[in-house]
């Protein structure tokens, strides 16, 4: 949703880049760099009713999790002033709580993510 909203708020294609999504490698890169593929049909109908050249994109910018606690600088924009960090940190506390459904899925997912503007 976010990526066609701003990608419908910015209404002229000059102006318009890629959403920028910072994440972990593997299943969340993936997972984000195919988001738009289920609304594709309805993308291409949007742009042709708004006569616009470009289609919403993201632009994928993975990082490998970070092995330690320390907190690591996994990407930056100096231009727009946008640091942003990560940390290695345990979920085993909160695996017990969930669904063996979910716990798969969060055992992956086990570096926190943090925005500096």
């Amino acid at each position: 949703d976010l990526i066609h909203t701003r990608w419908v708020l910015v209404r002229n294609d000059d102006a318009y880049t890629p959403l920028t999504v910072v994440c972990t490698e593997g299943a969340l890169a993936t997972y984000v760099e195919s988001a738009m593929t289920p609304l594709a049909v309805e993308i291409e109908s949007r742009r042709l009713a708004a006569n616009r050249q470009k289609s919403p994109e993201v632009d994928v910018r993975g990082f490998a999790a970070p092995s330690g606690t320390d907190r690591t600088v996994v990407w930056s924009d100096a231009t727009q002033g946008i640091t942003v960090s990560a940390v290695s940190v345990s979920h085993s506390g909160q695996l017990a709580l969930l669904g063996t459904s979910l716990k798969p899925l969060l055992e992956k997912w086990w570096s926190v993510v943090t925005l500096e503007l």
